[in-house]
């Protein structure tokens, strides 16, 4: 079995491994965690995680709840639901519900199969619970534990339906909602608004822990409900729950309420058992079918790319073998968003990749996602410092393994900057046959500095508002709001005197470039990564700062560039720096497959 300790002070004996589980026709992704040793507390927990983007910003927490399970003495399983992150599928399916539930059946069949006699915890987190609280109304478990459920799918659903209307660039489909940049089909969005725990009967033999946030009074129709009913419930209010829902490069781990809900389950286990096993080789690939013409079917599977298991990736690519003549290509997470990429953005260029003939690995960085960091402190920061020496692992791992010489890295955000910095890393050690390209996604800065805002830095502040107004002056709604005197003219005024400022230096570095040959930063390091054979790709949101970056320290090497076929650029009309609408994803992927199938030809 393939395992990763972690080396957190928390979970000093903890493994964890990844596998794919059959789920009615299709699949999931798995993790399993647990102590290496065969004393356990004879319960399986099956963590049923977050939707949308909930799911996203709350996989670190989900994690450190799997960790701490595992710490003492349960065997944890969280999952990827299935049209998920790294399970097959689309959010567009359809029967999504019935399949979500078919999920968490197949993982209690799988748990009693391979550990018979155990007993079994369902965990779930918001949608997740309310899941777990169905699932436990149909078959018989042992303990139920429920973090901030949805008790009536129709508030759920309508939640989704606000939150995709207050986007300020909100598009209207017939036929799905799309909030923060994830998908629900009107079709399953019905299906949810019929589902109501109040009207469901738990079939618990043990006892039941609602979780109830701390920020805001706790509804407590769900307790009254199952109290009436019998059940050993017990409700409480604990801390932590909007900071483990903040953006995921904001995320605090709520430790204090994780601790408390693992010992509420320790209580009702005080004693190790030896443990009952029967544990086959689990399934480490994924076969899945290609919705590109030509390209039956993906091989997916998950990768350890470090001596000690410690940093993990996930690989796609045609099951029938990649085009031997072209390159791997290396996804460096965006942002602290886990491998899948923001919106699942990740997943779907990685299979537009492989569907093309590429070898592609979209990994997590050392403290990101599923990969564990010493230095626990520095877990989650998107700017990691060993973010190039660690796709330098990846390089070396995936050229030992035979799967490839030559590179193209690339990502979205703090991807684009781990990349450039790959590029420049190549050039200074004189191993520019090693990387062969780069692509770089809406980069916010290229030289990142400690105490720089994760946000939108200083450099780019200006740049971002000046992309804002662009948008804005062709918005009668804003001219009407100006001429009101409802819009925040200061701002604006200061705004226009930086905005003044900024040209007037742009102009003199232009005049000081032309007349001197005085080239920027930026400018020099293009220079010096084209000029060793390295291609630059650039594919930018047209409202997104990194463009005007770009044209503003590195205009003419830019054009030069270009125009000698060593750089590209693509932008994407009205995109968001993270694509969040399923247009412009769209639009994103026909980009990268039409400019990557050229590459394909070419060679």
């Amino acid at each position: 079995m393939t395992i990763v300790s972690t080396t957190a002070q928390r979970y000093p004996d903890v493994t964890r491994d990844a596998f794919y589980l059959a789920s009615m026709s299709s699949c999931i992704f798995v993790w399993q965690h647990q102590l290496p040793v065969r004393a356990w507390r004879n319960q399986v927990v099956i963590l049923c995680g977050a939707m949308g983007y909930e799911y996203t910003h709350s996989h670190r927490t989900v994690k450190h709840l799997a960790d701490s399970f595992a710490q003492q003495g349960f065997v944890a399983l969280r999952f990827d639901w299935h049209g998920m992150g790294d399970s097959p599928g689309s959010e567009l399916d359809e029967g999504r519900v019935a399949i979500w539930l078919a999920n968490i059946a197949s993982l209690i069949n799988h748990a009693k199969a391979n550990w018979p006699g155990c007993e079994i915890c369902l965990a779930g987190l918001r949608f997740g619970a309310t899941l777990a609280c169905l699932t436990a109304s149909r078959l018989k478990v042992n303990h139920l534990l429920l973090w901030e459920p949805v008790v009536k799918g129709r508030t759920y659903a309508r939640e989704m339906t606000a939150l995709a209307r207050f986007s300020a660039d909100a598009e209207s489909h017939q036929d799905y909602i799309e909030s923060a940049g994830f998908l629900m089909a009107a079709s399953t969005a019905e299906d949810i608004k019929r589902l109501n725990l109040l009207t469901e009967s738990v079939q618990v033999s043990g006892s039941v822990l609602i979780v109830a946030r701390d920020d805001r009074p706790a509804d407590d129709a769900l307790l009254q409900k199952m109290l009436a009913d019998g059940v050993d419930v017990l409700q409480m209010s604990l801390p932590g729950y909007t900071d483990m829902m903040a953006e995921p490069h904001d995320t605090i781990v709520p430790f204090s309420a994780i601790d408390s809900m693992v010992q509420w389950l320790v209580n009702s286990h005080t004693e190790f058992v030896e443990k009952n096993s029967v544990y086959p080789e689990p399934v480490r690939s994924l076969i899945l079918d290609s919705v590109t013409p030509g390209v039956l079917q993906i091989q997916e599977q998950p990768h350890w790319y470090d001596a000690n298991r410690q940093l993990f990736g996930i690989s796609s690519c045609p099951a029938a073998g990649c085009n031997p003549s072209l390159p791997a290509i290396i996804l460096s997470n965006s942002g602290s968003v886990h491998h899948v990429g923001p919106n699942r953005v990740y997943t779907q260029l990685a299979r537009t990749f492989a569907a093309l003939g590429y070898f592609v690995l979209r990994l997590d960085l050392e403290g990101l996602g599923d990969s564990c960091k010493a230095d626990v402190a520095r877990e989650n920061h998107p700017y990691q410092p060993g973010a190039v020496d660690n796709i330098y692992q990846a390089m070396t791992y995936l050229m030992e393994q035979g799967i490839a010489n030559q590179f193209i890295i690339g990502g979205i955000c703090s991807g684009a900057h781990t990349a450039f910095h790959c590029a420049l890393r190549a050039v200074e050690q004189n191993r520019r046959s090693l990387v062969k390209e780069i692509f770089l996604i809406n980069p916010l800065t290229f030289y990142w500095r400690e105490g720089m805002s994760l946000a939108i830095p200083a450099e780019a502040r200006n740049l971002h508002d000046a992309a804002y107004y662009r948008q804005s002056i062709r918005n009668l709604e804003k001219w009407k709001k100006l001429l009101t005197g409802n819009a925040e003219t200061g701002y604006i005024l200061r705004y226009a005197v930086e905005r003044i400022q900024r040209l007037v230096q742009e102009q003199m570095k232009s005049i000081r470039e032309i007349l001197f040959n005085q080239q920027s930063q930026l400018a020099t390091d293009f220079t010096r990564i084209t000029d060793q054979g390295i291609r630059i790709q650039f594919l930018l949101s047209s409202g997104d700062p990194g463009y005007d970056i770009i044209k503003s320290q590195a205009r003419r090497r830019l054009r030069k560039g270009i125009a000698n076929h060593v750089m590209a650029l693509d932008v994407i009309e009205g995109a968001d720096h993270t694509f969040s609408r399923k247009t412009k994803r769209d639009q994103l992927l026909a980009v990268v497959s039409d400019r990557y199938r050229n590459l394909t030809s070419d060679n």
